[in-house]
């Protein structure tokens, strides 16, 4: 998206271009699954970053949230509504007081399906990322970052969407987030931390 400056601009969130995430996109779009009952997004860390970025980074739903909301709004086509969040109340021995370890948030969506945002810090194989979707029709698992390719995926991914940017700047078509999809990620991102009890 250009907007009204003419600047093109492409937000990183990378898993726009994993192929296995786009193929699930389009059975969702051309309604391969029936009417879209559940998304269900997690994210989970095989370790913590360092305590520092913690205490700096807004907290788990601006740290990590933000991709798995963009994920859901990019796969399923629809906004959020509501959103209800909850974090794990398990104190680890390291405890940054600044940001959970885990956190869920179950999200109604505005053509009636339903999300879960799943996230956090330490999974005991190492970085996993999945999808899976429920609908009317059929189902899907998409287990696109896992322990022993993962950083294969995210490569790949970032090659993809260079190339995607390049071709955009010379003509072609924008195929990655824009600014307006960050903004809503964001907002979904800020809400969910509202959300969490006091």
């Amino acid at each position: 998206m250009a907007g009204h400056n003419s600047v093109k601009l492409q937000v990183a969130y990378w898993r726009r271009f994993v192929p296995s995430l786009q193929h699930l996109r389009r059975r969702i779009a051309d309604g391969d699954l029936g009417a879209l009952y559940f998304l269900a997004c997690y994210q989970w860390d095989g370790e913590p970053p360092a305590a520092a970025f913690r205490a700096t980074s807004g907290g788990i739903f601006i740290d990590m949230g933000v991709h798995e909301f963009d994920q859901i709004r990019w796969l399923s086509g629809q906004e959020f509504v509501r959103l209800d969040a909850l974090v794990a109340d398990v104190v680890p021995e390291s405890r940054i007081t600044s940001d959970a370890d885990s956190a869920q948030v179950l999200c109604a969506l505005s053509g009636g399906s339903t999300a879960l945002v799943s996230l956090g810090r330490r999974y005991p194989l190492g970085d996993m990322c999945r999808v899976e979707a429920f609908g009317a029709r059929d189902a899907a698992e998409c287990r696109f970052l896992w322990p022993s390719d993962g950083e294969a995926v995210l490569l790949d991914a970032l090659r993809r969407q260079a190339e995607s940017f390049a071709r955009w700047v010379r003509g072609g078509e924008p195929a990655g987030a824009t600014a307006a999809d960050a903004i809503a990620a964001l907002r979904a991102a800020e809400t969910a931390s509202a959300a969490l009890p006091r």
